[in-house]
């Protein structure tokens, strides 16, 4: 290896033709996704609302022995297979901008923090930048390295600076992925593939934003994207928000003359008869009062055993001929779940045996957990279909059935007895935070109801919809007509509002957050 005096650097150009190869491939990939909103995560011309979440991969206290990066405390096979020890990427890929090897640092290659701001669209200084993101260990151009830039074209005399800094392209690889990579396409040319395939994104996802240049040649090609809302960011949020009909979520409010007409009882002390409900959430959540338990033995199996002894005698150990669980099922039984179930989930059980539970996958009903007497066949376990899943749709784990068999002939009635209680109480709580997903949506739209917002705001639309509602309420007018009846004349009353210094925008107060409806 040459030393650093003997080296010649080397500079790998941002060229023309990786342009235009770039653009070429934003412009078919923007032709395919530009009606699914799955998969173009908000507007094109805007960076996506989704972006994966990158494990912290550096000890900042340590640095490398070539003294430009911090050490890794983990990695990525998969992401090692894609770019070398040096920076340099495998696999027929490029970068989207400039790189270099200095003579002074001839084992890396490097890439101007000014070049990867400008790749990334990014307005701050080098300095703020590296702040923000401390997996990057700034270096500062020394006299020699900035006269190799200048002669190379990297920096101009113009813009060149005693305070330039680079990093390492490997350490903005691991960081950005397929963000800074000619064409890249998620999972493919990211280096924490199997990190951010676990955050739930597909290769199909949107990485870039698309340039006016190229969405104008998109709606030449395809003239009925022009009217796609995803297409482009409208100027105003309210008018792009579909407004929701409140009668879906509000129940509103009594007429006039059905109030009158209980103020008008109530005044004349007469029998209430008329119920006034106001302004509420529709779908209440109701539950009946009694509760099922999972059928693991019979009503009268727990006392059979507890009169005969078996009680803490594991199942497997009894003898076959003792009187043991039977599966009746008395009629009238109730589960305190049985208001919010939804229909769509009960099991419906084939000629094979297996269990189809909703959506939530394949879980197969195993006779052979019946176990002297004993029946757990209800107990999920893992079949073919349910491969990726680790857990059913009611919140138990799905059981190995051959290791499964083994635990339960070493239980006991009693334990029986009390894994029925907590099995329920699991079917409870997931129910109920199903439940509670959806009701938290409705109070969340309700408030928004109640605020004179648009039913089914979201974050990414909330700026200018408040500043439109705020805009309103200031320069709403109330004009109120009275009779004065000591001067027999009508009096009209117009009344404004004054902003005070709590009103937003006319104050220091801007952390006001309304609910949003997930996108």
């Amino acid at each position: 290896m040459a030393t650093p005096s003997e080296a010649v650097g080397s500079v790998c150009n941002f060229t023309e033709k990786l342009r235009k190869e770039h653009e070429l491939y934003l412009l078919k990939y923007c032709l395919l996704i530009h009606q699914d909103p799955t998969q173009a995560l908000g507007p094109l011309d805007q960076r996506p609302q989704k972006v994966p979440q990158i494990p912290r991969f550096v000890v900042t206290e340590r640095m490398t022995d070539t003294g430009d990066s911090y050490v890794c405390s983990g990695g990525d096979p998969q992401g090692e297979a894609k770019i070398d020890r040096r920076g340099t990427l495998l696999g027929s890929r490029h970068f989207l901008f400039p790189t270099f090897t200095p003579p002074t640092r001839p084992y890396g290659v490097y890439v101007l923090v000014r070049d990867l701001l400008k790749c990334l669209g990014r307005q701050e200084s080098a300095e703020q930048f590296l702040e923000m993101h401390q997996e990057l260990y700034g270096l500062n151009a020394t006299s020699e390295e900035l006269a190799f830039l200048r002669t190379h074209g990297l920096v101009q005399d113009a813009d060149c600076s005693e305070n330039e800094m680079y990093v390492t392209t490997k350490s903005v690889f691991m960081l950005f992925g397929a963000r800074v990579v000619v064409g890249g396409t998620r999972l493919v040319d990211d280096y924490w593939e199997e990190a951010i395939k676990e955050q739930g994104f597909l290769p199909h996802f949107r990485v870039f934003e698309i340039n006016s240049k190229i969405l104008q040649s998109v709606t030449t090609l395809k003239p009925t994207a022009s009217d796609d809302t995803s297409l482009v960011a409208d100027a105003d949020a309210a008018t792009r928000i579909p407004d929701e009909l409140p009668h879906l979520t509000v129940a509103e409010e009594t007429s006039s003359e059905v109030i009158q007409d209980y103020a008008n009882q109530f005044s004349n002390g007469e029998h209430l008869n008329i119920i006034i409900p106001g302004q509420n959430i529709t779908g209440s959540l109701e539950l009946s009062a009694q509760c099922k338990l999972p059928k693991y033995h019979s009503k009268m199996s727990l006392h059979a055993a507890t009169q005969l002894g078996f009680q803490d005698t594991p199942i497997g150990s009894i003898p076959v001929a003792a009187p043991v669980a039977t599966t009746s099922h008395e009629k009238g039984d109730k589960r305190l779940l049985s208001g919010i179930l939804d229909p769509l989930v009960i099991s419906k059980v084939d000629r094979s045996g297996v269990t189809q539970w909703g959506n939530s996958g394949i879980v197969a009903q195993d006779v052979s957990l019946n176990i002297n007497g004993w029946k757990f066949d209800s107990l999920p376990v893992k079949s073919v279909g349910s491969a990726n899943s680790n857990y059913s749709i009611k919140g138990l784990p799905l059981y190995d059935n051959v290791k499964l068999a083994e635990r339960l002939k070493k239980l006991t009635p009693t334990e029986i007895n009390e894994m029925q209680y907590l099995h329920d109480s699991v079917y409870v709580n997931t129910k109920l935070q199903s439940a509670r997903k959806v009701r938290k949506t409705k109070w969340t739209k309700y408030w928004q109801y109640k605020a004179g917002l648009p039913i089914g705001i979201t974050e990414r639309d909330g700026g200018l919809a408040l500043k439109k509602y705020f805009q309103e309420v200031a320069s709403h007018i109330d004009v109120v007509s009275t009779i004065n009846t000591a001067l027999d004349r009508e009096e009209v009353k117009t009344i404004k509002r004054r902003p005070t210094a709590n009103f937003l925008g006319y104050s220091n107060v801007t952390g006001l957050k309304p609910p949003y409806v997930n996108d």
